[in-house]
């Protein structure tokens, strides 16, 4: 039988206020079952605490982070 071995990346939600605790949750609650996590730059449209920020917290607490590439526009 093929090993069926499947990846779990987690998508952080980038926090809308200067603090990063909920990120911090999200990360130590997830970290056990992700095998990277997948931080948006701004995938609402809306203000957010800069990615490279959150990327450093992933990082900080010991997990892989992943960044979507831009995408081009019309």
């Amino acid at each position: 039988m093929a090993d069926r071995r499947f990846e779990l990346i987690c998508e952080i939600e980038p926090p809308t206020h200067p603090d990063l605790t909920r990120v911090r949750h999200q990360i130590g609650v997830l970290s056990p079952v992700a095998d990277s996590f997948l931080i948006p730059d701004d995938h609402i449209g809306r203000a957010t605490v800069s990615s490279v920020a959150v990327a450093h917290e992933v990082q900080a607490m010991g997990g892989a982070f992943r960044r979507l590439p831009q995408l081009a526009g019309p």
